[in-house]
């Protein structure tokens, strides 16, 4: 048996030498065997991969392959497991150092597709990831927080007895870091259920609870809301009308005709903002809209079910 230039780590993992056939064979098989386990996948998934990369097992450049962050760059790996959705990338940063027959310690350079990342970190991360909920921080639980993660939700409902604590951008968004002072507030005493961004003043919502969404309000009635685009008061439906020629319908109906008008013709109005208010009698009603625009003024046809801005006004969109 040709055992020269073998040579074994500490650990008595085999390295980059000139193996004989039983050798190489074993260690090659002793990788996969290992990756397998930590990746979670199969040893033959792991091996059809591998072999698609040139890594068949059938000679010992397969091993020499695994060995080489050159000949099997860390890119193709990520391409090769990852694009494919087969595992994670930070599943694949944890179990590549199975596959390269390294420590964790020793091996900064094998995890990342530009060779520069930690790998101890990166097994923290997949660890993290991994945590039970209920031992989040407070800031964590913020970042990952909306009307899906109802765990999340109950989580920080019990950290803050109940108490206004959140506090949402104007996307709709979490603002975390106003909202993280307020947790930490709520955690040992009552909140309001205002607070002051800036120069602004904003409602803070109790863990569980979110802004109502606007609806649209329909043109001819603006304090009611449209449901599935139908006004059941003017029975007129306003689907696929334009939101500009919902707004002109309103201006006219509002602002330049000054008797009541019949359900006919508020049907005859709808009708006309479908086919985009062209006729002659909406000119007065498109130069308002002209000069609203202008000023930024427009009306925004919406409704917010249950608003109170905090200066004590109902919103009602206009």
């Amino acid at each position: 048996m040709n055992t020269s230039e073998v040579a074994t780590t500490p650990d008595g993992v085999v390295t980059n030498c000139s193996f004989n056939e039983e050798l190489w064979e074993a260690e090659f098989n002793k990788r996969i065997t290992a990756f397998a386990k930590v990746s979670g996948l199969t040893e033959l998934k792991v091996r059809e991969v591998l072999g698609n990369l040139g890594a068949t097992g059938e000679d010992e450049r397969s091993l020499k392959l695994l060995d080489s962050d050159e000949f099997l760059p860390m890119g193709d790996l990520f391409e090769a497991f990852c694009d494919s959705k087969i595992i994670s990338k930070g599943i694949l940063r944890m179990s590549v150092t199975e596959l390269r027959g390294r420590r964790a310690g020793d091996t900064a350079e094998c995890c990342t597709e530009e060779g520069s990342s930690d790998v101890a970190n990166a097994i923290r991360e997949v660890v993290a990831s991994n945590r039970p909920k209920t031992d989040w921080s407070d800031k964590e639980l913020l970042e990952k927080y909306d009307q899906d993660e109802t765990e999340i939700a109950k989580i920080l409902s019990t950290r803050t007895r109940g108490r206004p604590c959140i506090v949402f951008q104007e996307d709709g968004s979490v603002n975390v870091d106003v909202s993280l002072k307020l947790v930490k507030i709520a955690r040992r005493q009552s909140t309001a259920e205002t607070h002051a961004v800036g120069d602004k003043a904003v409602w803070v919502f109790p863990s569980g609870k979110f802004p109502a969404k606007p609806v649209d309000a329909s043109p001819f009635y603006p304090e009611l809301a449209l449901v599935d685009d139908y006004c059941a008061k003017s029975n007129t439906n306003w689907n696929s009308v334009l939101h500009e020629h919902r707004v002109i319908a309103y201006l006219y109906v509002h602002k330049v005709e000054t008797t009541d008008l019949s359900h006919g013709e508020l049907h005859d109005i709808c009708d006309d903002a479908l086919k985009g208010c062209t006729k002659s009698i909406y000119s007065k009603a498109r130069l308002i809209y002209k000069d609203l625009e202008e000023k930024g003024e427009l009306p925004k046809l919406t409704i917010t079910p249950n608003s109170v801005i905090p200066n004590g006004s109902k919103d009602t969109g206009f």
